[in-house]
């Protein structure tokens, strides 16, 4: 990754952390879980090709019940990293842990 990049990257997750702190819903071990568990979705399902997602930050404000999933998009050449760019997913109505990791109340259940 280049320097630019990290530097910007770096600098988002500081504040959006910064932002949310005192709102967080999840503590940062949920949060590692959280990443833990997308990542490992991911690479058995939508993650293979050639893209990779690093997977950097999920940050919710309980206000606004409301998250943020914070990654980068890698698109891959033969294993050589062509171009990053750093990506936002934005969830609405998340209150719980439950919701995010066994998909309660959201639709879907990552346990099938």
């Amino acid at each position: 990754m280049n320097r630019c990049l990290f530097s910007s990257v770096l600098l988002v997750i500081v504040f959006a952390t910064a932002m949310s702190f005192s709102n967080e819903l999840f503590t940062q071990e949920e949060r590692i879980i959280i990443l833990n568990v997308i990542d490992n979705v991911c690479a058995d399902s939508w993650c293979e090709g050639d893209y990779d997602y690093e997977f950097l930050d999920f940050v919710c404000n309980s206000n606004n019940e409301s998250c943020d999933l914070v990654f980068l998009f890698i698109n891959t050449d033969d294993e050589i990293e062509i171009k990053s760019t750093l990506q936002n997913c934005h969830f609405l109505n998340i209150t719980n842990l439950a919701q995010v990791i066994e998909g309660k109340d959201r639709g879907f259940n990552s346990n099938h």
